[in-house]
């Protein structure tokens, strides 16, 4: 893999972040403004992944004042870029960024038939928690998943 940039999302970077969603998420993508929404507010933390100057995946967090738990919201990575460790890179910066802001848990959903993601999930110390049915906009089912054990997480 080439090298890779990880870096704060910028307004410019919309287009790029708005592509990946669809090509992945499709029925369940953000739109446009729901991303401008999430990179400009200022309790969220927006990152995305650069290689070769292009923009091949991203992760949204987000954190409630008075909350002590941090939400990935989002993280996606672009089709043609899978299977090269760039989501365990993108979930390790969640940790730390967690850590730095004296999170003591990080929540996330997924979907329940995202099978390679739940199991990077697991690996990573996310226990499951609870089923969401019909919490798609196609019916199918979440997942919601916990990190609790932050400073003792594997990198």
């Amino acid at each position: 893999m080439n090298k890779l940039i990880l870096r704060k999302a910028k307004p410019q970077d919309l287009g790029s972040m708005l592509k990946i969603e669809q090509e992945s998420f499709g029925i369940d993508a953000f739109n446009k403004s729901q991303i401008r929404y999430l990179v400009n507010r200022a309790n969220s933390e927006c990152l995305v992944c650069e290689i070769e100057n292009k923009i091949v995946a991203s992760m949204i967090l987000l954190r409630r004042k008075n909350s002590s738990v941090l939400r990935l919201y989002s993280l996606v990575v672009s089709p043609g870029f899978r299977g090269l460790g760039i989501a365990r890179i993108l979930l390790d910066n969640a940790t730390k960024i967690a850590i730095d802001n004296n999170m003591n848990a990080i929540v996330l959903e997924v979907r329940i038939d995202n099978i390679p993601a739940i199991k990077l999930y697991e690996k990573k110390g996310y226990s499951k928690i609870k089923i969401l049915p019909n919490y798609y906009k196609d019916g199918s089912d979440g997942l919601r998943m916990v990190l609790h054990n932050l400073r003792n997480f594997d990198s």
